[in-house]
């Protein structure tokens, strides 16, 4: 199901590069899933889907086994507050420069005080290379 707070947005850089634009549109506070947030620019999890075509982006980085969410596990986004991260696709998927591909950012976010709950967050669909910059 749609997260009903946080909105996600991506805005393509330089090359492989975007800001990953995270928003809460409510008047409470919203709480993101720090492996699913690319915090710092890091990306955790293949939660990007990134396509040439119809053939998808192999992703590269890391896998991990990780325990349930425990709270230290998320940070708060303030009401109507925003992240911006930096980040570098290239660092977790197999690009090839000067290819063009259509993304979105995807990954599910939950609330530390519900640990049922699982929100999808996803992006529009942009737009990369070949001469798309």
């Amino acid at each position: 199901m749609r997260h009903p707070q946080i909105e996600a947005v991506l805005e393509p850089r330089v090359g492989h590069r975007m800001a990953l634009v995270l928003r809460n549109a409510s008047d409470r506070v919203a709480w993101l899933y720090k492996p699913n947030a690319c915090l710092g620019g890091r990306i955790e999890n293949n939660v990007f889907r990134i396509r040439e075509g119809e053939k998808a982006a192999r992703y590269t980085g890391i896998y991990v086994k990780r325990p349930a969410p425990r709270p230290e596990d998320f940070i708060e986004l303030p009401a109507h507050g925003s992240r911006i991260e930096e980040i570098d696709l290239a660092s977790a998927y197999a690009l090839s420069a000067g290819t063009r591909y259509a993304l979105r950012y995807e990954a599910f976010h939950d609330n530390p005080d519900d640990p049922k709950s699982l929100w999808e967050v996803a992006s529009p669909e942009v737009t990369i290379g070949g001469g798309s910059l």
